[in-house]
Order: C-alpha cells, then structure tokens, then sequence
C-alpha cells in the first residue's frame, strides 16, 4: 500500500500543470468593503459587511492599484501578487486568466491488489 503524499508544485509550470495545480479557476479581487447594518421588521437588525469585487479575467485588466507585485514570468505563465494577498496566475502568451493560489495536490492512497502475506 502506498502512503499518502503530496505532488508538488513545479517551479516553472506549463499552461497544463497551472490548470492543474490552482484552487481557484476564477479571479475575484475584493477592492474594498463597507460595514453594514439590515434592519428587520420586527426591529432587530444585523450587522454585516459588503465587499466590492472585481473580476479579472485578461492579463491587461491587472491594473497598478491591484497589484503589489508582479509581474513574474514561471515557465509559460506570468504570476502576480495582488492586493488580496494571494498569487494570480495568467497565460503569458495570450493573457488569459489561469486562476489563483497553486497548491500541492494530494495523492490518494490506493490498495495494493496482491497484499503480501505474512
């Protein structure tokens, strides 16, 4: 039996492997957020928070306010720092969004079909 483990992250990863590898497919920047108070008819209320997002979904749309740094070029894929502190990928050839934040995936363990005998 094979014991659980990780595949890491390449270094310098293809379109391919970043696919793979992102835990989000879509880029969300909350930009900013107000606190905010719902009242209820029958007179309680309940505080909140409302966050204004933007949705990134070309490279040119990265625009200076959004990020804190970047661009890194990582194999075929430019990497950025945005100001939501997490890592947004793109495709540096034509500019597309790949998503964000790559992590190691889980191997799954599987059984061994002839286990040994003992």
């Amino acid at each position: 039996m094979r014991l659980q483990g990780y595949l890491p992250v390449p270094a310098n990863p293809t379109i391919e492997e970043a696919r793979r590898f992102v835990t989000s497919r879509d880029i969300v920047i909350g930009v900013s957020s107000t606190a905010v108070v719902e009242r209820k008819p029958d007179g309680t209320s309940r505080r909140g928070v409302q966050v204004q997002n933007v949705v990134i979904t070309k490279e040119s749309e990265m625009k200076p306010e959004l990020v804190l740094h970047g661009p890194t070029r990582r194999g075929e894929v430019n990497s950025y720092l945005g100001i939501d502190a997490r890592r947004h990928y793109f495709d540096a050839k034509t500019g597309q969004a790949i998503g964000s934040n790559m992590r190691p995936l889980l191997i799954e363990p599987y059984a061994d079909p002839l286990p040994r005998l003992r």
